[in-house]
């Protein structure tokens, strides 16, 4: 039985010698293509979130106008607010995301989790003081 192997290039270029110049070929992977542990894809879970989430309005729920939102290299999303708190959202490899709220000291981490029966579940995730 032949072996697979997995290709993790994005793109390549090959000479194309009957028409004088180069193609790319890329290889993308579409969010219904990943599929999540519990056997849901990508697609159907960020559908789901969205779904939980329609019609919230953060800022006037927390009163804090967004200062900046950047993308950190990490593939996380943060949020700055007006008094310097920040929100990062993290995409975990088990499929769920947390949510990681800071302000001065304090850190408070939520993790979405999409359960193999179809519901989300909220935990929050306890955080360690330095030094224990």
């Amino acid at each position: 039985m032949a072996s697979e192997e997995l290709v993790t290039v994005k793109k390549y270029r090959v000479f194309n010698a009957l028409l004088d110049k180069w193609q790319r070929y890329s290889f993308w992977t579409k969010a219904s293509d990943v599929e999540l542990n519990d056997g849901t894809n990508v697609e159907s879970a960020i559908s789901m979130l969205n779904l939980s989430l329609e019609g919230v309005d953060l800022e006037s729920k927390f009163n804090l106008p967004i200062q900046t939102t950047t993308f950190p290299s990490d593939g996380s999303i943060l949020v700055t607010y007006a008094d310097s708190s920040t929100l990062r959202t993290v995409f975990n490899s088990d499929g769920s995301i947390s949510y990681i709220y800071t302000k001065g000291t304090e850190v408070t981490e939520r993790k979405i989790v999409f359960n193999s029966d179809g519901s989300i579940s909220v935990v929050d995730v306890p955080q360690t003081q330095g030094g224990e």
